[in-house]
């Protein structure tokens, strides 16, 4: 066995977590900055009794507490990573106590990988996550009490008020105990340690049969640390029986003794870190589901305002996915290129604009920001209750923030004072949402405010009830009653081209001729008034057409006779294939 002395284990152990936080950084940042919209921590008394006060509430007022540092860069997998060597290096002491002759750095962190893994799903609560390891921290301090009697004490204890404070994870605690005792104790007084087994049930079969926790899985597994509404997946359990494991294999080692050699001492260690090295990462790989994580990264940027980085992510699937797609055009819209870029990216038709809402999380935060960037301040808020409805906690910061924005529109001031109270008890979104608070009393602020005011105009002059049947029309309702809101104007232009409805596009260009909203003309629209008028060139100009975009129509129409006599239609994409006029005549709906 290799012996290292304090300094060195030290410096391993360092070198483990620094490791830890650069794969964390590199494989699940964007991770981190999903989970922390699914806990509000807040610094007030009533929110701590409230969570305090309930089964594992002293872990899930922890773990709120940790997660609220996601909101900042490295953050969370400095955190992650911290938890995750704590973990591994407590059940490294655990063998260090029961088979001090055997180096096991495999089985040390087979927890810690599970948790690594388990992570990536954001139903999962982190708080399963401290409750192991505050598990092991107790099981390393009731095995440092000698004297039996003592370390019955206080784990008997543990196994009451223990429980309540962490729920099922600490049920190891009380298992370590016995296993180390009937396994490593030569006395016959060992037996007695099977009492704890007393104790440890005494918690769950009360709360079970006084109808506070209605179902077993959630009082004597891992299923008590996933969202309580879902099946959970099988690896939730991998932590918990990765423990068990280390726990039993560590008692039967107990009393062998091992000589492999000079080579042995190096090789097998190296070995096993390989081993756990392959095993971690494929399974990082295999959990951490491509799929997911793109939606995390593009729901991060959008959240934070980088559109630039949104347009130039390199899995964006906007042909074949109708949420990658309205990512897509929101970020256009948000740059003001959404009527002169559109073409520039693929597109799959007018669901990439506004997709169906199934009322997830996802799609509803994705419409709210799409409503309220076109200025429907009525769906945008309906969209942040929906996606408020659908987190197991129904806090999100993000959905706060909108409706406080939608309220104060509305001027239902006490509405938006009530969640502009909650927020500035956060540590994140004080300040965003305190920047609220000087609109309230106060429309004539609201109303000169570049962000609320140019919606405030857009609902001013709206009637009659809406839903998302009702898009359209209501489209035209903001364009007639805000006659400068672009985002408005631009997404109506793009639905009726994406349709290749020529009737809408007719009456859309006619209606909006001449405002504010349209100056200057998005070139695409540009291109449909040509293809509305093509035989009346003396009138491209008086709705906006440029010399530019005229010229360019006279040689796309003179390439398309060409190639048409050539056979060589194919050839047109590079040269056309971001114009209203190519996505016309060759592109499917």
């Amino acid at each position: 066995m290799i012996k290292l002395n304090r300094a060195g284990q030290v410096a391993g152990w360092l070198l483990v977590f620094i490791l830890m936080t650069g794969y964390c950084q590199h494989y699940f940042a964007y991770n981190y900055f999903y989970a922390e919209q699914f806990y509000l921590f807040r610094f007030d008394s009533d929110y701590a009794w409230q969570t305090l006060s309930q089964p594992g509430g002293v872990v899930i007022y922890l773990a709120a507490f940790l997660t609220q540092f996601f909101f900042y860069t490295y953050a969370g997998a400095v955190l992650s990573a911290l938890l995750f060597t704590m973990i591994a290096w407590q059940m490294s002491r655990y063998w260090k106590r029961i088979a001090p002759n055997i180096l096991a750095p495999l089985f040390y962190f087979l927890p810690s990988v599970a948790l690594l893994w388990i992570q990536t799903d954001f139903n999962y609560h982190w708080e399963g996550t401290l409750a192991l390891w505050i598990s092991l921290l107790m099981l390393d301090v009731c095995l440092a009490v000698r004297k039996n009697l003592f370390r019955w004490v206080i784990t008997g204890v543990w196994a009451i008020f223990g429980y309540y404070f962490v729920g099922p994870y600490g049920l190891l605690t009380v298992a370590g105990v016995v296993m180390a005792d009937l396994f490593t104790r030569q006395t016959s007084q060992k037996w007695w340690a099977l009492c704890l087994l007393i104790f440890a049930g005494i918690v769950p079969l009360t709360l079970y049969y006084k109808d506070v926790v209605l179902e077993w899985r959630f009082l004597l597994t891992s299923d008590a640390y996933y969202h309580s509404r879902l099946n959970p997946p099988a690896m939730l359990a991998y932590a918990g029986w990765a423990c068990l494991l280390n726990l039993t294999a560590a008692c039967l080692l107990s009393r062998k003794t091992f000589s492999a050699g000079r080579w042995g001492r190096i090789c097998l260690p190296v070995a096993q870190i390989v081993l756990l090295a392959w095993l971690m990462h494929s399974g990082s790989l295999r959990y951490n589901s491509v799929k997911n994580y793109e939606a995390k990264t593009l729901d991060y940027y959008c959240r934070t305002g980088q559109w630039q980085e949104v347009l130039d992510f390199p899995g964006l699937r906007s042909d074949r996915n109708m949420m990658h797609a309205c990512y897509q055009n929101l970020a256009l819209s948000h740059l003001d290129q959404l009527g002169d870029r559109l073409f520039d990216y693929k597109q799959c038709g007018p669901q990439g604009l506004v997709l169906p809402s199934n009322r997830s999380v996802n799609a509803s935060t994705l419409l709210s920001d799409i409503y309220y960037q076109m200025g429907n301040v009525a769906l945008a808020q309906e969209m942040a209750f929906e996606g408020m409805i659908a987190s197991e906690r129904a806090v999100n910061p993000r959905l706060l923030l909108r409706l406080i924005q939608t309220n104060l529109i509305y001027g239902y001031d006490n509405v938006a004072e009530k969640y502009i109270r909650l927020l500035e008890q956060t540590l994140a979104y004080a300040d965003k949402a305190s920047r609220y608070r000087q609109f309230l009393g106060h429309p004539e602020k609201m109303k000169a405010d570049p962000e609320l005011g140019g919606r405030y105009a857009c609902v001013q002059h709206l009637s009659g009830l809406t839903n998302e049947t009702q898009l359209i029309p209501n489209l035209e309702q903001i364009i007639h009653s805000n006659t400068s809101w672009r985002p408005a104007f631009q997404y109506y232009g793009v639905m009726c081209l994406l349709s290749k409805d020529m009737k809408a596009i007719r009456d859309f260009i006619e209606h909006t001729k001449g405002m504010p909203g349209m100056k200057p003309m998005p070139r695409l629209f540009q291109e449909a008034v040509i293809q509305v008028h093509e035989g009346e060139e003396e009138v491209w100009a008086d709705y906006g057409v440029t010399p530019q975009v005229a010229q360019r129509f006279k040689a796309y129409r003179q390439a398309v006779l060409s190639a048409r006599r050539s056979g060589q239609m194919y050839g047109l994409q590079g040269s056309y294939g971001n114009t209203y006029w190519y996505y016309y005549m060759f592109r499917r709906l």
